[in-house]
């Protein structure tokens, strides 16, 4: 089911791009009249009614997506005193200024074998006595696969 779900979104994100595409070239060829100008017309008409008709699917689709980023837009413009993060932000800026070397003495873990399985995630660390933050610089991604690879090694050692 997710599998079908990246599918349609890639769709979705693919069709939207191919109607702005088409509209900007219509809207071209009808501005300096190139070509068939009641061809472009009328492409230019039915692609706009597509390209609106997926953009409100879009937004329906990334209602939560926006009500988040309005909830801190707000947070911003009026300095809220505790701003409306997610958890999952909330988590990765409890994580991001403690080093590797902190991290695996914590949770009582080796850190060579920290390191390794790290590394085996896709998680390149390249200075154990850095910050999460100085190694993976602005990859959110990767600072909570790091996370999750961490807490599972420590509380799920046999998976």
């Amino acid at each position: 089911m997710q599998k079908l779900q990246i599918i349609a979104k890639s769709m979705l994100i693919l069709l939207l791009l191919f109607s702005l595409i088409s509209m900007v070239i219509s809207a071209i060829c009808l501005s300096f009249g190139i070509g068939n100008v009641l061809f472009f017309a009328r492409l230019h008409q039915i692609v706009g009614t597509c390209f609106m008709v997926l953009l409100i699917i879009h937004f329906i689709h990334r209602r939560r997506k926006a009500l988040k980023q309005i909830a801190q837009l707000t947070d911003v413009c009026f300095k809220q005193k505790y701003p409306s993060y997610c958890n999952l932000d909330r988590l990765l800026m409890t994580f991001e200024h403690v080093t590797v070397k902190e991290l695996a003495e914590k949770l009582c873990l080796p850190l060579t074998f920290l390191l390794t399985e790290l590394h085996q995630g896709r998680v390149n660390i390249t200075d154990p006595n850095k910050t999460f933050r100085e190694n993976l610089k602005d990859n959110d991604e990767r600072l909570f696969s790091a996370i999750t690879i961490a807490l599972k090694l420590r509380f799920n050692p046999n998976q």
